[in-house]
């Protein structure tokens, strides 16, 4: 009874464990949960993800960011570090795989090719 009952422990700590790490997601909570979360990210990422983060990431917390909506060229250039110190809350919850994502949908655009 009690290797079964240690069976089912281990199969629950393991499932935790593989589901957090499949899914990383950005924790906006506080600045600090951000910090460690960021990190947590940026150490899983494979060098093929690398760069499509660095653009996505980039895209979305300007998109995410309010005042950013309709601005443009250096308008848009003067908000990048608001955007950024709003990141954590304008990020929250989002995982790895959606900012991956984003940033392989940007570098497939014909205007990014050239970059």
């Amino acid at each position: 009874m009690k290797l079964v009952q240690l069976a089912f422990s281990f199969l629950f700590v393991f499932n935790a464990m593989t589901a957090s790490a499949e899914e990383l997601r950005i924790d906006g909570s506080s600045e600090a949960s951000f910090a460690r979360s960021m990190s947590a990210i940026a150490k899983s990422l494979t060098p093929e993800e690398r760069e499509p983060y660095k653009r996505g990431l980039m895209n979305i917390v300007l998109a995410h960011y309010p005042p950013a909506a309709n601005a443009e060229g250096a308008a848009l250039v003067s908000l990048i570090n608001p955007a950024i110190k709003a990141a954590h809350t304008t990020l929250n919850g989002m995982t790895k795989d959606e900012i991956v994502a984003r940033g392989r949908e940007l570098l497939k655009s014909p205007l990014l090719r050239a970059n």
